[in-house]
């Protein structure tokens, strides 16, 4: 997560949509000139503005860092002691539910020290055996305060170089960067998998569009896994 007091806007993080190249190309619009911008780090709070710890080791650091990257908007609101987050525009970003559920599967594994898969096959037999009830946040409540979608403007996963660019020109900022910069990608462990090949069974794909409904009826992802 990210506060810019400076250019007025707070970014919210979601999971597994990007959201850290979005976070990295918008840092340096939250803290000093000379501050490092990496792809893990402690939290930082300034006249500049706020960034949330990114990375295990910061996160996991001991006292709880007071801001952290999936925080909450109701939760960013308080802290700040505002009552309200009006005159900032506020952003986050948002991926189809299925390739979202692809992707957290494998950033899971990765996160606990497991390696990737080299059989197609037990990939496939381990998604289906995953509970979609836990582990695989929806990111509901990160974006909403008193029951309402508060960002203003969303990047879409799918077209993320030119909803970045559109969010930069609306702030009346530069992209710095010569390329998007990128966590590593857990999309590569996919063997070569097609979507529907993770939802060969229905009752997966069922798991995903009750978990991700509210994504499904805000955004207007198809609700066929062979869409995606």
């Amino acid at each position: 997560m990210l506060v810019s007091h400076l250019h007025k806007f707070v970014f919210l993080k979601s999971h597994k949509t990007a959201s850290t190249t979005c976070e990295l190309l918008l840092q340096p619009f939250c803290v000093p000139r000379d501050y490092p911008c990496e792809m893990e780090g402690p939290c930082f709070e300034g006249k500049e503005g706020i960034v949330g710890a990114r990375g295990k080791a910061f996160l996991s650091a001991v006292p709880m860092p007071k801001w952290v990257g999936h925080m909450g908007i109701g939760d960013i609101i308080d802290r700040l002691g505002m009552p309200s987050l009006d005159g900032y525009e506020v952003i986050s970003s948002v991926r189809n539910p299925f390739t979202r559920a692809i992707s957290q599967f494998h950033f899971n594994r990765s996160y606990h020290g497991l390696p990737p898969f080299d059989d197609p096959e037990e990939a496939i037999s381990t998604f289906e055996a995953e509970d979609f009830a836990k582990g695989y946040p929806t990111d509901l409540a990160l974006l909403h305060h008193k029951g309402r979608y508060i960002p203003n403007h969303t990047i879409r996963f799918e077209a993320l170089s030119a909803d970045l660019h559109q969010l930069f020109e609306t702030l009346g900022l530069t992209i710095t960067a010569q390329k998007l910069p990128h966590a590593r990608r857990s999309d590569q462990d996919r063997l070569g998998l097609t979507t529907t090949d993770y939802f060969r069974n229905p009752k997966i794909a069922d798991a995903i569009r009750v978990k991700d409904a509210w994504i499904f009826k805000r955004f207007g992802y198809a609700l066929d896994p062979v869409h995606a």
